[in-house]
């Protein structure tokens, strides 16, 4: 399967392989996350979204990304990080703009561990992978509100997409979303734009045009890992 084509976001270095999706920013941006490593609120410079095995268990998955920072030269203190059993391979990328921002989404998903949220699943007492992991790169300025309120809206398209696409839990109810999903929303306060978002939900423009990428990158994401899954003959 050939790579995507990583979306043009003029400050944002973003390198797409087999083995991770690796983004840096030409300046300090703040995040919101729920990721592995450096999740929260953050200042960060970089994000780390890299592959594991299928089977992948640690007793320390935080010392894991740290190690896989620091292989690539970068500053643990300084990047936010995430694992999954995705094949980056098959990532789905989407770019849309606005008159007051700039954003894309960066989508990977692995989905043989779906879920619907509300209902009985397996549960895991430690780290397990086969996530679904969504990047949001955004220049424009945010309030922390808003950046909570993107974080949101993008889970929403996500269990939207999935729904769409079909992607079942192991009872066959509609997924929202695998086990284990990260979401990271990372804003670099252009100075071009001015207007200062209060919000990002559906009804505003930013948060209409983020769900829209997040939705088209994890369709892309998904059929694009159900196409490899049926070449390498694996069941999703």
């Amino acid at each position: 399967m050939h790579l995507p084509e990583p979306p043009r976001m003029p400050a944002w270095n973003i390198s797409l392989d087999e083995e991770r999706v690796f983004i840096r920013c030409q300046e300090p941006f703040r995040a919101c996350s729920n990721a592995l490593w450096n999740g929260g609120l953050a200042r960060a410079q970089a994000i780390l979204n890299s592959r594991v095995a299928g089977a992948y268990q640690s007793t320390d998955p935080q010392a894991d990304v740290q190690r896989m920072i620091r292989q690539l030269g970068a500053d643990p203190a300084l990047t936010i990080g995430m694992l999954t059993a995705a094949q980056v391979s098959a990532a789905g990328v989407a770019r849309m703009e606005g008159e007051q921002f700039r954003l894309c989404a960066i989508v990977t998903a692995g989905v043989g561990n779906a879920v619907r949220a509300g209902r009985a699943h397996k549960t895991y007492p430690a780290y397990q992978a086969d996530t679904i992991n969504t990047i949001v790169l955004l220049d424009g300025k945010l309030t922390d509100a808003a950046m909570l309120n993107a974080l949101i809206t993008a889970t929403e398209a996500k269990a939207a997409a999935l729904q769409d696409t079909g992607v079942r839990d192991a009872m066959g109810l509609a997924a929202t979303g695998t086990s284990t999903d990260a979401v990271v929303i990372a804003v670099r306060p252009d100075p071009q734009y001015r207007h200062v978002h209060l919000y990002a939900g559906t009804a505003t423009t930013l948060g209409d045009a983020l769900a829209k990428a997040v939705y088209a990158a994890t369709v892309t994401a998904v059929e694009n890992e159900r196409k490899r899954a049926r070449q390498k003959g694996e069941a999703r």
